[in-house]
């Protein structure tokens, strides 16, 4: 036997050897990644999702009925943000596995997908469809990296195509953030009230916002039509910051409309937050108080009469 068939025949036992110590670790990471979608169900066929972390006992049930998705948790149900659920659904469908990180159950806890991951539970009905165990935000990290788990499995792969809100097992997360959406060309009048003798009324006169007969910078007074008239809650106080209202807010907003409705927005007080403190706010006709970034609103609507005037 020839050097060159002694090398080849070495190397062939080798390769042999290392075949078969990957079949007894459970295949090769080549053959994970190419295993195919992680979540394979057709959003169209999802019409209830529940979304649970033990470790911070959080529960969120979101139902799809006749058409409208509404988020359920403890013995609470309120419109859900349907485009939001739509987008989650879809990215759960099309996440793309970037790597296999381990097949160690050791390591399950390092990179929370055991019970200190958000459990995620596709239905039809009462048909589970698909479930996944993703890694929940507290992973020491960096905030892009998302974890996903096959329950039942050991393997645990990085993925891509997959936002943090989509995976967040937080009540407030899912509800429905609209306040009211009204034509911005049908708001004629809006009234300041602020403390002392500061409040002021100003009027749309044939296309130009004027406060009495001194003219208003009009940049300005079109920023304020398009924050009021098309309101989004920023978010719903969080837990452990008391949202509690009284009958005499800081500053209050009204408009009227051309059809003779009036809508009336209270800022009742400021919480200094991280990242960013907020207005505790209430609105006519919407039943639950909700937040407002201060500086936001600062900025763009809660001016001074002299403030928005023209310079």
């Amino acid at each position: 036997m020839t050097n060159a068939t002694k090398t080849l025949s070495v190397i062939f036992a080798i390769s042999i050897v290392l075949l078969l110590l990957q079949l007894l670790l459970g295949g090769t990471g080549e053959s994970d990644i190419l295993r195919g979608d992680l979540v394979s169900t057709d959003p169209s066929q999802v019409n209830r999702v529940t979304l649970n972390n033990p470790a911070d006992t959080s529960f969120v049930e979101l139902l799809k009925n006749d058409g409208i998705w509404q988020v359920h948790a403890e013995n609470e149900t309120f419109a859900a943000d349907s485009q939001k659920i739509k987008m989650a659904l879809r990215e759960l469908q099309n996440m793309e596995i970037e790597a296999l990180v381990t097949r160690d159950p050791q390591k399950h806890t390092r990179y929370r997908v055991d019970s200190t991951g958000t459990a995620i539970t596709l239905y039809n009905g009462d048909q589970e469809l698909d479930q996944v165990i993703a890694s929940s935000s507290q992973f020491p990290g960096s905030a892009g990296d998302i974890y996903v788990r096959i329950p039942g499995e050991n393997q645990v792969f990085s993925v891509s195509g997959l936002n943090r809100s989509s995976i967040q097992s937080n009540f407030n997360n899912w509800r429905d953030l609209t306040v009211w959406n009204v034509p911005l060309e049908s708001i004629t009048e809006i009234r300041f009230t602020y403390p002392a003798d500061s409040s002021f009324t100003i009027q749309n006169t044939n296309g130009t916002w004027m406060a009495g007969t001194d003219s208003l910078d009009q940049q300005k007074a079109s920023t304020l039509v398009s924050m009021l008239g098309r309101l989004n809650a920023a978010g719903y106080p969080p837990d452990g910051i008391d949202s509690s209202t009284t009958s005499n807010p800081m500053y209050s907003v009204e408009f009227l409309a051309d059809n003779g409705e009036s809508k009336t927005l209270k800022f009742y007080r400021f919480i200094e937050a991280e990242p960013a403190p907020f207005y505790l706010v209430t609105a006519s006709g919407y039943p639950y108080t909700f937040t407002l970034p201060k500086r936001t609103w600062d900025q763009g609507v809660l001016l001074s009469r002299e403030e928005y005037l023209q310079e």
